[in-house]
This record gives structure tokens, sequence and C-alpha cells, in this order.
């Protein structure tokens, strides 16, 4: 019974504890599992029981194990991730995390953290942008040596997005509001795109004349105007693709998906692709039916174009659309300000376009005058009519004096209404909105009015709680590692230094931060490593170097110091996060390790030349030998062929004697050929070169034509490509196959020749020996209807001197198949063959395809 059926704990129950129970672990590198360590399976159930999602990697090649929270992580990628290898996986992120595992991990026995990390998953099918804040950790087995990793995950990609959503808003919101024609709102917009490229690749702004028959570029970000998307005019009487398109979406009115050729953002690598789809969206001020402009907005192609992700844009529209509404509603206020005093229905009806909740007080009756907006941001439905008197007995009481009040008398002296504070929903629950306002005058200078927006700011207060969550533990994890952790700020002050620093060099962390940390460089190496460090901050690259530094004893040790620079969730430049590591010993150790470096290099090179005389012996030997032995076969040969011709046909007995010597010669003879040529085979100096094999087949053809037509054997032969290849033994390789083909057959001969095109992943699939050399491999495949033979001895026909079949029947040394597995094999490639009694055979061979590029 399989030890895993007596497992007893309630952790391999659940679904994921289920499949690693089902699973043959005999068949994989860890081995039966009653084989396993203890320290595995304490780390697989401690795996299974948490309710957080966790993986555990094991052993060299990282096999994964995980729990059922973690399959929303990898997605699609479950079950065949459960017991796989992690850089299998996880090739599309291996560059970013193998460092972390194989390095800092396993050599290092170090832990890490990496919060909001972006990574581009393929785990859905498409390539995807997401955000993780994960830890790796070491687990010991029961040597005290590192055998494994724990790895805790929390996806933050839909926090990362929406806190970076909704700061495009608010930069929206405090940065368009005082321009003073549409022509700057749309400039300023593309200048905060500019900034937030991940949500727009690229924008381009078309300004539409009052008779909608010309469309004028008037901003763009992130992309080069010489690209044909970007044209100063466009005539929209024409019937080019781009007039066509700004006018549908201007008689619609609705957003619209457009396919164009490729863009890339010539200021961010953000992107490994082209960008081919964008969104226009029509820019509409109420009571008008022509769009006074149409905003493109490129597609982010690592995030798919959800109802949410278009939902956002809308928002941005709509912010855009409200501030152009403001300026038209301005212009005509000054033009008869009277009439627009007289009419507070306008300026209600003229807001009510945007999502944000806008509201107009009368400061002497209190009465309120908003948007159905207001009452959803306060938790009713929209439809319910709002007092001042119930707007003010939703703000909590721990805001409503400290915060709002002090706001309103503000207001009151400047003008200006600005405050964030918490509201109470009638169900009870806190969320949290940003009140901003103005104050307007009579002809006395008395307030008369107060005109303001809400926002509902709710998940970027509970951003920022996570972020600030975020950082303390950071600072807990990293005043408990083992290895001194530092950390910089974009002005190259620094700004944390963890407890292990302080421990080491016995100076304060406080006057560390102050600059103490300088003091503790060794005087030869602090030039040096100022110099390196503010080249690094120039190009924000990765800094690394070796340096002495004072300990608490006054001794100075070499340290490695490593760094990295840190980014926001918005793709700002933050600073620097850096570890010092003590390699003081293997500083010590590194003059005696050259010296025996250099020590064994000089015997490998006095081994190799050995070797290489050898080698030259023994292709001297195997000449001379085939040659002594064909010269003494050729006079058998020879003399019993005239023997033969001397003898009488009537002495039958005397013939058939003399029948046998010269049969056994012939076979001897060819016997030594095969010989010679597998022993050539093992020289793989010869030249890669370009080689048709479809004319190498041509050629053979050609060889064995009197055969051909003798057996009058059917061929179909599918033309083959030009891959790298040594000419001869591929030569050598398909005549042996087409004189085996021809030859071990009791009928009519029909032979087929076809090839594919297949991946290494493809490849995996027939469980062949050997390690893959390549990503793309060509499958060329013989198959024939001759004699067959038995499957069960399919690897043995590749044996030297290995028959299958009657020797007096059918002729051959039983070396043909030996050489074309040397010939594959000298090719990185690998020959299989099927097979059945009396029903012919199929040779499948995978040679790599290096002109083909995956």
């Amino acid at each position: 019974m399989n030890a895993i059926t007596d497992i007893r704990f309630p952790a391999f129950e659940s679904e994921t504890g289920k499949l690693i129970r089902s699973i043959d672990w005999a068949a994989t590198p860890l081995g039966p599992i009653e084989n396993w360590p203890q320290s595995l399976m304490t780390s697989i159930t401690i795996c299974l029981n948490s309710r957080f999602p966790m993986c555990v990697s094991w052993g060299k090649e990282l096999i994964q194990f995980y729990n059922d929270d973690y399959k929303d992580i990898i997605g699609s990628k479950h079950p065949a991730a459960l017991g796989a290898r992690c850089k299998d996986m996880w090739q599309e992120i291996w560059p970013l995390v193998g460092p972390m595992l194989e390095e800092q991990v396993f050599k290092k026995g170090q832990s890490t953290l990496s919060e909001n990390q972006l990574m581009i998953l393929n785990r859905k099918g498409y390539p995807e942008e997401c955000y993780f804040t994960f830890s790796y950790s070491p687990i010991y087995n029961e040597s005290n040596e590192i055998q494994g990793v724990f790895c805790a995950i929390q996806e933050t990609t839909h926090e990362v997005i929406n806190r970076r959503h909704l700061s495009v808003l608010q930069l929206l919101s405090e940065h368009i509001s005082d321009k003073s024609s549409t022509t700057d709102i749309f400039k300023k917009a593309a200048e905060i795109f500019k900034s937030a490229v991940r949500d727009f690749p690229f924008t381009i702004t078309y300004s539409i004349d009052e008779d909608a028959t010309r469309a004028t570029r008037v901003a763009v970000s992130g992309i080069n105007e010489e690209h044909e998307l970007v044209v100063p005019f466009i005539d929209l009487t024409k019937c080019s693709e781009q007039s066509k398109n700004l006018k549908k979406v201007m008689s619609a009115g609705e957003v619209m998906l457009v396919n164009h050729s490729e863009v890339r953002n010539p200021l961010s690598d953000s992107f490994e692709k082209g960008l081919s789809q964008s969104l226009l969206f029509p820019v509409i001020p109420k009571d008008k039916k022509i769009p006074v402009a149409v905003l493109m907005i490129g597609i982010n192609p690592y995030l798919k174009l959800t109802d949410e992700y278009i939902h956002f844009f809308k928002l941005i529209v709509d912010q855009i659309q409200y501030e152009v509404n403001v300026l038209i509603s301005n212009t005509e206020r000054k033009q008869t300000e009277k009439k627009i005093r007289d009419s507070e229905d306008h300026y209600r009806l003229a807001t009510e376009v945007t999502k944000l909740a806008t509201w107009d007080l009368n400061l002497q009756t209190f009465e309120l005058v908003h948007s159905p907006r207001l009452a959803e941001i306060l938790g009713y439905d929209s439809n319910k009519i709002l007092t001042h008197q119930i707007m003010h007995d939703h703000i909590h009481p721990e805001d409503l004096y400290p915060i709002v009040e002090r706001a309103f008398d503000t207001a009151l002296e400047t003008a200006v209404y600005n405050y964030d504070s918490r509201i109470v929903w009638p169900d009870k629950t806190l969320h949290w909105v940003r009140t901003q306002g103005k104050v307007l005058y009579d002809e006395k200078n008395i307030p008369s009015r107060m005109l303001g927006t809400m926002t509902d700011i709710t998940e970027l207060k509970n951003a920022e709680q996570a972020l600030r969550e975020s950082e303390k533990r950071f600072r807990t994890v990293a005043d408990t590692a083992p290895v001194m952790i530092w950390m910089a700020d974009r002005d190259r002050k620094c700004i944390f230094l963890n407890k292990c620093w302080s421990e080491f060099t016995g100076i304060p962390i406080n006057e560390g931060l102050r600059g103490g940390w300088t003091t503790v460089v060794h005087p030869d190496d602090l030039q040096g490593t100022s110099t390196k460090f503010l080249k690094a901050y120039e190009t924000h690259s990765v800094y690394t170097q070796e340096l002495r530094i004072k300990n608490k004893h006054g001794e100075y040790i070499w340290i490695m110091d490593h760094a990295v620079p840190r980014y926001s969730a918005e793709g700002f430049f933050m600073g620097y996060i850096g570890s010092s590591i003590n390699i003081h010993e293997q500083k010590n150790a590194k003059e005696e390790l050259e010296n025996r470096v250099r020590e064994r290099t000089l015997e490998l090179k006095n081994t190799n030349e050995e070797l290489r005389k050898t080698n030259r012996e023994l292709e001297q030997f195997a000449y001379v030998s085939s040659h002594d032995l064909q010269e003494p076969l050729r006079k058998i040969q020879t003399f019993s062929d005239l023997l033969y011709s001397k003898i009488d046909e009537t002495k039958k007995t005397e013939r058939t004697y003399l029948d046998k010597i010269r049969n056994s010669a012939l076979r001897m003879s060819e016997l030594i050929s095969d010989l010679l040529n597998l022993s050539k085979l093992s020289n793989v100096d010869e030249e890669f070169v370009d080689t048709d094999l479809s004319l190498i087949l041509e050629n053979i053809q050609a060889d064995f034509e009197v055969l051909i037509q003798q057996k009058n054997a059917k061929l179909h032969i599918q033309k083959l490509p030009v891959i790298k290849a040594i000419p001869i033994q591929m030569n050598q390789l398909f005549y042996n196959l087409m004189s085996n083909a021809l030859k071990f057959t009791e009928s009519i001969p029909e032979i087929t020749v076809s090839y594919s095109e297949i991946t290494a992943e493809e490849l995996r699939a027939y469980n062949l020996q050997g390690d893959l050399k390549s990503k793309a491999y060509i499958k060329i495949t013989f198959v024939d209807n001759g004699v067959g033979f038995d499957q069960n001895y399919a690897d043995q026909i590749f044996v030297i001197f290995q028959r299958l079949n009657d020797r007096s029947k059918f002729t051959g040394t039983g070396i043909g198949l030996a050489i074309c597995k040397k010939i594959v094999e000298n090719h990185n490639g690998f020959i299989t063959a099927f097979s059945k009694v009396n029903e012919g055979s199929t040779f499948n061979i995978f040679l790599p395809d290096e002109h083909r590029q995956i």
C-alpha cells in the first residue's frame, strides 16, 4: 500500500491534499512517499492547513506543493503545477524569482520579502499584469541543510490598480479645474496620462470644430508624433479609416473599440509588445449634440478589457467632461451672471454628467440642491432627497467638530471648502468621503451659496491603511532578519536601518540614520563606495559593492553590499533597499581558492593533452585494424570465388561448403565496415552546416533505384526542411533506414516519409530520456509495411549486434540502427521505434531546428 493512503491528517482531505495522495511519486525526482523526510511531510501539512495562499518548493528541482487557497494565484496552471518543477510552471517570471530562490534562499539561507511586485503571468490563457506581496523562507531538513522553500503570497492586483485609478482621478480633479480653455484641459489631462503609463500607454485628443467637418489634434501622450495615428488634422468629410471611426463615435455618442497598426511608447519599457487596440470616447458637453472632442486611449495589452476597466475610463472622461461643462457654464455665467444666479437648476443639470456628487447649499436658508450621486455616496438610493441636516447627521461624531465644522468656518473666510472625513451609512458601515467646494458672494460681498463636490474615497483610504500595515510588517521582518538591511529615499538619505546593523556596528539606529553609518566605512573604501552608489542612483540600476566596515569590536570586516531600486505602484522611483552580508571568511579564503583553481586547471590541461594523444592513437589503431582485417578477408573472398568456379556443378557438397565460407566472409567484411563507421561517429568535431534533408533523401533514392524497381516499392515522401546538421551523417542515417525498409519485407514495400514541426513542450509528451537542447524541433517519420517486431524489443533494436529477424531470411550485421541512434544523439536529437509483428514499423526522429524561433 502506498504510504500516502495511511495519512490520517485532516489537511490531506482538502482538494489539493487529495491530489497529492493520488500522484505516483515513485515516478518523480522525490521518489516514493514512504521515503520522504519528516521535514517535507511537516512542511506540506503546514501548507495544507493554512487558510492563507501558500506554496512549498522542495529539493534541487524545486518540486511544488500548495494548498487550496493558492489555486486562485496560479489559475489555469492548476492542477498541472502540483508536483511540477517551479521553473517549468513559472517560466515567464523565472528571471525575477529564480535568483531569489536559488541565490538568496538556497545559497545564502536568507528570507525574502517582495511587496506589490509586478509580474506578467500567463495563468488564464493570456499575459496578465498582476501584483503580489510574497516572501520566500528556507526550510531545513533533519541534517540542518536547506532543502526547500516556504512561499506565503497574497495577490494585491486589485488594490494596486484601484489605488492607481484613484490617484489619476484625484490628479485630474486637482489640476484641470482652473484651466481657461478646453484645449488647456486636454493638454493638462495628457500630462497626467503620461505619468500613468500602465493605464494610459498612449492617448490622442482631437478637438472637433462646431460644424463637425474637421478634427484637430490638441494633445498627445506616450506616442511618437511621426506615427500614422498622430495626424495634425482629420477631414471628417473624407472616407479615411480615422475619419470613419471618429464620425461613428460622434454619431453614436458611445465608446468604441478600434484596431490599428502597432504603437510603442517611446518613453516606457512597460510593454514588451506593441499596442494595437484603443478605445475612442466622445467628450460631449451638456445639451450639445456634437462632441467638442474625441479621446483615443491605448489599451494595456496585459489587462483584460472588462466592464470595470471600461468604467474607469468613463470616469476619466466624465471628469474631463465635467470640467468642460463647468468651463462652458462659467463662460455663459460671465455673459449673463444674473440669469445664472436666478437659475439654480442650470448648474445642477450641467454637473450631473459626472460620477462625482455635486451639491449647492444656500448659506442663508441652508436649502440643499444635489445630484443623485450624493445620495448613493451616503448609502441611499439615488432617488433619495437629502437635506443639509441629513448630511450633517451622517458625519462620524469624531470627525464632525475637529474636521468638518472647522473646514466650514475656514471656507467662510477663504472661500475654499476642503476636507476628508468618515461617514456612517444607514447600515452602520463606515466610509470615507472627500468634499471640495467654493463659496459664492452676493453684491454686498456676503457669503450666499456654497457649490461643491463629494467623492467616495473609501478604497483609497483602505489602500493607504494597507500600505501602512505593509510597512509595519516589513519593519518587523527586517528587524528579525539575520542580515543587515537598509533603505534610502530618492534624495539618497538613509531612512531605515534594522537591528542587525546596529548590533553589528554597535551604533544606535538613530545615530546611523543621521549619517553615522559613514563613520564605520573603512577610509580606503569610502570614496569608491560613494562614487559607485551615486552612479547607480543616476541610472536607477542595481548596486553591488564589496567594502570593509568596522564592527562593534573595532575590527574592519569585509561585507557584500547589494541594493535594488524601489518603485511605487504607479512606477515612480522611490530610492533603494539593500542588504549587507558578512563575507570576511570568504574574502580571506579567496586567494587560497584561486591558487587551487590554478593548480587544478594545470592538471586538467595535462589530462586533456593525454586524452587527445590517446584518441589519436585509437583512431590510428581503428584504421590499421580495419585495413589489416579487410585485407585477408578480401583474399578469402577472391580465392573462394576462384575455387567455386573450378569445382564441378555436380559436387554440391563442396559448393555448399564454399557458399558458407563466402557468405561468412561477406558478413565479416560488412561487420568490419559497420564497426568502423560506428567508431567514426564518436568524432563530433565535424562542422554543422545548413543541410537540405530533401536533397539527401533524393540522392539515397537514386542509390536504391535498382532495388526499388526490382521490388516494385511504393514511396510517399514529403518535402523535408533545411536544418543545421553534418551532411555525411544525415546521409548515413537515411541510408540505413531506407535500406531496412526495403530489406525487411515479404511483400511489395510501401514506405512513407513525412515531417512536422513541434516545440520542446510537445516533445516532453514522448517521455524521452535526455535533456532538451532546443525550444524548436522537427519530427521526421519513416513508416514501412515490413515484417515489424515485438514492441517489447523497441529499445533493444538500437543496441549493437542485436537482431530480431532470422539471418537466413534477412541479411544484416545488427549495427545499422545502432549507427542511426548514434547519429541522432550526435545532433542532440532522439529516435524512437513503434511496431507490431507483420504490421510494419514506424521510426520517429526528433532533431533540433535552429532556424525556427519560438
